[in-house]
């Protein structure tokens, strides 16, 4: 099925090699909508663990990790993106529906690009997700916006 992306601000061309000179990006903030996929598996097969063992992976450690698979139901919620490296995970509500806030997305390397935030989350059967550079404090308030 079809999402969308739509980026606002100064945002990164989607191209390799360093930035220009002098970017900093610290406007740009990019949404996303997109239905979210099933997950149906054997009634053995413990998703959440798997959950758990693939959060650390990306960074966090036991504890976050078994933290945030428990607010979670993965059968809908696989396919969210939890950026490897980031500084800090907070669970937060976005119009009635449990979401994520990630911060301390590492910047482009090498560059003046500040560290990120993702805020992602799911609602009605559609995977949202907020993410730019800089403060963080805008992701919640845009998402609570948005209709």
């Amino acid at each position: 099925p079809a999402g969308v992306m739509a980026r606002y601000g100064d945002c990164p061309q989607e191209r390799h090699g360093p930035p220009p000179s002098g970017a900093r990006y610290d406007t740009c903030v990019a949404v996303v909508q997109a239905p979210t996929p099933t997950v149906v598996t054997q009634p053995e097969f413990d998703l959440r663990a798997a959950a758990e063992f693939g959060l650390q992976l990306a960074g966090m450690n036991a504890e976050q990790a078994r933290t945030f698979s428990q607010a979670i139901d993965w059968s809908s919620t696989i396919a969210i993106p939890i950026p490897r490296s980031a500084a800090s995970y907070e669970t937060v509500e976005v119009n009635g529906a449990k979401g994520v806030l990630v911060t301390g997305v590492p910047g482009v390397p090498h560059s003046n690009v500040p560290s990120g935030y993702a805020l992602l989350w799911i609602k009605n059967g559609m995977m949202y997700s907020i993410a730019g550079f800089g403060d963080p404090g805008q992701a919640l308030p845009l998402a609570q916006s948005l209709k």
